[in-house]
């Protein structure tokens, strides 16, 4: 597997090193590939798994809050910029949950929402109250096209956000560990939206939770090792580049290069998809003991109306 450097240059080479075939025009042919048959096929690559330390809640010492002031001051407290967008209530009020926006001190954060806005504290003011502090959402960053699975000590189910809420609106449950999961709200705080996670019961230890994922395509840089294998993504890209050319010069030449570069792409992709469908696990058809007919052929895919 090249990387995406390695195949600017192979296909600058296929197609002459032509001036009109410069880096960067070649890079986005190669990301517009990438996009497409990461999106059309399960590459081997796409499957991987995601590590997430469960955080437990804090609450040492005591916070003081001003009514009309979006700062929380903490005395005995120990707050981290890894607390920024955890959840936050104050004393025996399950109904108020608040989000930390930013943290300043190690005493002394601001208040806001999941969109990242600043949040006033709307109550009467108060010193010396005690408070609980705990993680609701997990990032999974960018690039996650579909969850597979997620385990803690065993595969967890999947719930729907609403059930969370309906049950546990405050969410005051914790547990050893999370039995549920939830999909939470997309973090659109960046230039893209960043799958999260909501673990339920809330975990009271820092523990690990696997989260299976497929990846998705973000736009690939010079460094980088695309997931889709580099054969078919130089061979279409080097397409692309020759219609490029041709639009650009009209010189005929570039056609009949274009068809080649074409059926080599698809020669590569049907040789590649054989081979990753051998990491991946997976068979194009399931045959019967005879190795003759399909599933959909068999007394089984009959009874169980497998096309």
């Amino acid at each position: 597997m090249a990387t995406v450097d390695k195949s600017i240059t192979r296909v600058q080479r296929l197609c002459g090193s032509h001036s009109l075939a410069p880096h960067d025009e070649v890079l986005a042919f190669i990301n517009d590939r990438h996009a497409s048959l990461l999106e059309s096929y399960d590459w081997y690559r796409k499957k991987q798994e995601i590590g997430v330390v469960g955080r437990p809640d804090k609450s040492d010492g005591t916070v003081s809050v001003t009514n009309g002031s979006s700062m929380v001051t903490g005395s005995g407290t120990t707050w981290t910029v890894a607390d920024v967008g955890s959840y936050f209530k104050v004393g025996h009020d399950n109904d108020s949950l608040f989000v930390v926006k930013s943290v300043s001190l190690a005493s002394q954060f601001v208040l806001g929402d999941l969109m990242g806005n600043m949040i006033l504290w709307p109550n009467a003011s108060a010193s010396g109250q005690s408070y609980v502090m705990f993680k609701r959402l997990y990032n999974l960053g960018n690039g996650v096209a579909e969850i597979r699975g997620v385990k803690c000590q065993e595969q967890m189910t999947e719930v729907p956000e609403g059930y969370l809420d309906a049950i546990d609106p405050s969410r005051i449950e914790t547990a050893s560990w999370p039995r549920h999961w939830a999909r939470g709200p997309a973090d659109q705080s960046g230039s893209n939206d960043a799958v999260r996670l909501e673990f339920y019961p809330r975990p009271l230890s820092p523990i690990i939770i696997t989260v299976g994922i497929l990846k998705a395509h973000i736009d690939l840089v010079p460094s980088q090792t695309p997931i889709v294998p580099s054969g078919p993504l130089e061979w279409f890209a080097a397409q692309d580049m020759c219609y490029k050319l041709y639009a650009r010069t009209k010189e005929d030449k570039w056609l009949p290069l274009a068809k080649e570069y074409e059926r080599q792409a698809e020669l590569s992709l049907a040789r590649e998809q054989n081979r990753d469908e051998k990491k991946y696990g997976l068979l194009q058809q399931v045959r019967d003991v005879n190795g003759e007919d399909s599933l959909a052929g068999t007394d089984f895919g009959i009874a169980h109306d497998v096309e």
